[in-house]
């Protein structure tokens, strides 16, 4: 059964996400192309933010609350209400009539709640369109917590206050993926949109690069971008000491196999890699590793065309010159949230919508509920 949202975790970094729905949605209407749904747009930004939290900042969400008059949204709210709680994500329905800012207000108040409730938390985030929400920052610190504001337009350090200047600001398009991103007129905001310069492939020989390819797909394939902190640790854990996880990422970059790119982070600014599927050494190391992966049991010769050779792991494969291999059995923390069963999360497991809820009554989108978000 899953943990309520608002129970304690046990753990010495937890976070409370705050969302001013309404804020967002209305920033991303107005500054997206329209590809997509401005609610998918925002449930892109809050689950790679969970992930971010949780693996790069060592915080997992504890809280996680999203404000807004669902009833106003553009489209079905029903819809965008159940991907919040398939995201993780307690909706909480807010009505405008008496107030515009209503979900706005409603946050901070809850806001000074959870900080007086939950001795547990160490950061509030909050998410939102392009709010500064100053006064909030300036209590979550008179508080002795970390904030951050998390937004599609962030102030510039010329708008804001000393005391919010610094890591308090991140902005949310960072977050997106690559191609997502170019979905944004974002003018003079900070989030990187330039088209990546075309890569000069060189061959990837050594084993151990060779190696890395495939322990970064076994582990972190499901992801566009990978967090380059995440990635070094599994890889130090699993080639053991005689290997550098760096100069093997160095080589592959220098190969043209991945690339590396900075994003402004908090309370640091981060880097991701990126593998660039269309190397043909990587095209082959995904290859053999997806045929091997296909098989239960006895994993044949796939990953080398030999027919004499049988492995348990594609890690025992390159392991087979007599390097000790220590075979990671977890598999990565947010796979099954994302790709299985996404329910699995702080929210409530009842998410009081009929499978076949489909978005708006005009029947114009056919997404249904069977979809991953």
């Amino acid at each position: 059964m899953n943990q309520p949202a608002d129970s304690p975790t046990p753990h010495d970094s937890n976070v409370a996400l705050l969302v001013d729905y309404d804020n967002l949605y209305h920033i991303i209407s107005t500054q997206s192309n329209g590809q997509q749904y401005p609610d998918e747009y925002a449930s892109e930004i809050l689950r790679e933010l969970k992930r971010y939290l949780k693996e790069q900042a060592n915080a997992p969400t504890a809280v996680a609350r999203a404000y807004a008059d669902y009833g106003t949204l553009d489209g079905d709210g029903h819809f965008v209400q159940r991907a919040l709680q398939l995201d993780g994500i307690q909706p909480l329905f807010v009505s405008s009539i008496l107030e515009e800012n209503a979900s706005e207000l409603q946050l901070y108040l809850e806001a000074a709640e959870v900080l007086q409730q939950r001795d547990d938390l160490t950061q509030v985030v909050i998410v939102t369109g392009d709010h500064s929400h100053l006064p909030l920052v300036q209590h979550i610190q008179k508080q002795g917590r970390e904030p951050l504001v998390v937004s599609v337009q962030p102030p510039s350090e010329d708008d804001i206050p000393p005391f919010a200047q610094g890591d308090v600001y991140m902005n949310a398009l960072n977050l997106l993926s690559e191609e997502t991103r170019s979905d944004f007129r974002t003018g003079d905001a900070t989030a990187d949109t330039e088209d990546p310069p075309i890569p000069e492939f060189q061959s990837v020989e050594a084993s151990a690069a060779r190696r890395t390819i495939a322990i970064t797909e076994e582990h972190f394939g499901q992801y566009d971008e990978v967090y380059l902190t995440p990635l070094l640790r599994k890889l130090s854990d699993i080639l053991g000491p005689d290997h550098d996880p760096k100069s093997l990422i160095s080589a592959l970059e220098e190969a043209g196999a991945v690339r590396l790119e900075k994003r402004n982070g908090y309370p640091y600014d981060y880097t991701v890699l990126i593998v660039h599927e269309d190397h043909p050494d990587v095209e082959e190391i995904h290859a053999d590793f997806h045929s091997a992966s296909s098989y239960d049991g006895d994993v044949d010769a796939a990953y080398d065309g030999s027919a004499d050779a049988t492995y348990e792991s594609y890690e025992d494969y390159y392991a087979d010159d007599g390097e000790a291999v220590e075979t990671a059995d977890d598999p990565h923390p947010d796979a099954d949230a994302l790709h299985s069963n996404p329910g699995t999360s702080n929210a409530d497991e009842d998410t009081g919508y009929d499978a076949s809820d489909q978005r708006g009554a005009s029947g114009d989108d056919t997404r249904t509920n069977d979809e991953t978000w």
